[in-house]
C-alpha cells in the first residue's frame, strides 16, 4: 500500500466506523497522566455524540465569521450540513475532529486535509475555539492547548506525516503564540484584500524533527 492510499483508507475508516467502534477512532487528550478530553471525528453518520456537530459548527463559524481567509457570510445548519454531504463526507483527504471535555462538551475542532503525499505532509487548520468549558474553568486547563499537541502527535506518529504546514493571519496573536510553543515557523508573509482591507497573512510549518512535544 502506497502512502496516498493509507491515508485515504484510514480517514475513510475513521469517518465512516467511528459509531461502531468509537474508542478506536478516538484520541485521548491527557494531561499529567489523567485523560481529561477527547478528539473524536465528525463522522458521516450523525448520531449519539455527534448529534449537534452541524449545529455547534454553525454556532461557531458565525461566532468567528471574521476569522477565515473568506468573505464573512451567515452561516446556517442546512449550510453546514449541505457542506458536509456534498464536500467532506466523501473528502477522504480531509478529516476534522471534535474537541471535546472529559464531560463530553465540544468546545472546537482541527483538521488535517490538503495532503502533499509525496512529502508526507498536510495542511493543518480549522482550529476553532467555540466554548470554554465548565471543566476548563474549574481546572484552570486549555484543552485547546492539550487538543493541538495531542493532534500533532497523532498526526506524526499513527499517520506518519514528516511536517505539517498552515496559514493564519499575522495579527492573530493567540495562535501565533499556541503554533510557536509547538515549534511551527514561519516560512513566508503575504498580504490580501478583504472587503476592502488589506490582511497580512502567515504561512507557517512545523517539521516533526521541530515538535517540541513528540512523543513516540
Amino acid at each position: 500500500m502506497n502512502y496516498k492510499e493509507f491515508i485515504t483508507d484510514t480517514i475513510k475508516e475513521f469517518k465512516n466506523n467511528y459509531h461502531t467502534y468509537p474508542t478506536k477512532y478516538q484520541v485521548p487528550l491527557i494531561e499529567n497522566g489523567t485523560v481529561i478530553g477527547r478528539l473524536r471525528p465528525i463522522p458521516t453518520i450523525f448520531e449519539n455524540d455527534s448529534e449537534k456537530d452541524v449545529y455547534y459548527q454553525t454556532k461557531w463559524r458565525n461566532l468567528h465569521k471574521d476569522s477565515f481567509l473568506v468573505e464573512p457570510f451567515v452561516a446556517t445548519e442546512e449550510r453546514t450540513l449541505s457542506w458536509l454531504k456534498k464536500i467532506y463526507f466523501e473528502n477522504h483527504e480531509c478529516i476534522i475532529f471534535m474537541i471535546e471535555d472529559i464531560d463530553n462538551k465540544p468546545i472546537g475542532h482541527l483538521a488535517f486535509e490538503n495532503f502533499v503525499f509525496d512529502e508526507f505532509k498536510c495542511e493543518y487548520g480549522r482550529l476553532i475555539r467555540g466554548e470554554i468549558s465548565i471543566y476548563e474553568k474549574r481546572n484552570k486547563i486549555n484543552l485547546i492547548e492539550i487538543a493541538q499537541i495531542a493532534f500533532l502527535n497523532w498526526g506524526f506518529n499513527f499517520l506518519k506525516l514528516k511536517s505539517v504546514y498552515g496559514t493564519q493571519f499575522t495579527d492573530n496573536y493567540p495562535v501565533t503564540k499556541l503554533h510557536a510553543k509547538c515549534g511551527f515557523k514561519k516560512v513566508n508573509e503575504s498580504s490580501y484584500l478583504k472587503q476592502n482591507k488589506e490582511i497580512k497573512i502567515s504561512e507557517v510549518e512545523l517539521k516533526v524533527e521541530d515538535f517540541k512535544f513528540y512523543n513516540k
